[in-house]
């Protein structure tokens, strides 16, 4: 890749995962490593052009946090969902991640007449069938009585 290249040439093409199948196994193998290699990562990439991470709205703390929060089965699927479909599995990922403690949670915000997408539906069933907790927040608006 060049200081230019927001990505893999080929990130979106039917073969990505297939070219890089031993890399991928390998990570996924050593997953309870994922904390230490992501936060390598995380400095040594930190603010550079990237499809798939918007630097302005990650700051470590928290992503260390969703990192301690998650267990290795449940980081390692969520690594494989999006492997699975990478052009569409970026989309839909819950709005907020939420934690305090060892309890945490993923929330998908919804105003007034907002509807759930299907993509957002199946991030939603994923995390339910992962053990994973997410849940969506309907925000009505205050009206006055005056």
């Amino acid at each position: 890749m060049n200081p230019f290249q927001r990505g893999p040439r080929d990130l979106y093409s039917d073969d990505f995962a297939t070219k890089r199948q031993p890399q991928i196994h390998a990570r996924l193998a050593n997953i309870d490593q994922a904390r230490d290699w992501i936060a390598r990562h995380y400095q040594q990439k930190q603010g550079l052009s990237n499809d798939w991470v918007n630097w302005s709205v990650i700051e470590w703390p928290l992503l260390d946090a969703a990192l301690h929060a998650l267990s290795n089965t449940q980081l390692s699927a969520c690594f494989k969902r999006i492997l699975f479909d990478r052009r569409h599995n970026r989309r839909g990922h819950p709005d907020l991640f939420m934690c305090r403690g060892d309890a945490y949670q993923w929330v998908e915000v919804k105003g007034p007449g907002d509807v759930l997408q299907p993509h957002q539906s199946r991030w939603l069933q994923f995390f339910h069938q992962n053990g994973i907790c997410a849940k969506v927040v309907y925000v009505t608006s205050a009206t006055s009585n005056s």
